[in-house]
């Protein structure tokens, strides 16, 4: 299966990724609250356009077809600690073929994110998640309470 990453330019695409992130909220370790349409549209509009889009960045994940194909997976950087968190979510029917290492491999071949390191924080219990990371250099790093571990992956 082949996917294609663009970045979160629009508000349509903003609430794509709604979807795929109310469906993922139970494995973020923030704000785990279902989040509503007008909730996003606002976060979409007043903050996200708004900021210096070095500091904060998403990306939507989408399978390849002639349409230009649906969006079913999406990651995001922002910057602190001197290099940057990093998160990802795919659609619960589109897991373990592949999304995630796509995901990962694309983050970390961006230039952008060559000099400094990247952090995970991630529920002791998402082995899945754990065992991605870990598969591309990422090592454990600190725990930061509520049973999460923060990973990172010291250079790209």
């Amino acid at each position: 299966m082949m996917f294609h990453v663009e970045p979160l330019t629009t508000l349509t695409e903003a609430l794509f990724l709604l979807r795929i992130r109310n469906e993922c909220r139970h494995m973020m370790t923030n704000d785990q609250r279902e989040i509503n349409h007008s909730e996003q549209a606002k976060w979409f509009e007043t903050f996200y356009m708004q900021q210096d889009p070095m500091k904060y960045r998403v990306w939507l994940v989408k399978e390849k077809d002639e349409s230009g194909g649906a969006a079913i997976g999406y990651f995001a950087a922002k910057e602190g600690d001197g290099g940057y968190y990093i998160t990802e979510g795919v659609l619960e029917a589109k897991r373990g073929i592949g999304v995630g290492s796509f995901m990962l491999k694309t983050l970390i071949s961006n230039e952008n994110f060559k000099n400094g390191p990247l952090y995970a924080d991630i529920f002791n219990s998402n082995l899945a998640s754990i065992r991605l990371h870990e598969k591309f250099g990422f090592q454990k790093h600190m725990d930061v309470g509520n049973h999460i571990t923060r990973f990172v992956k010291r250079s790209c």
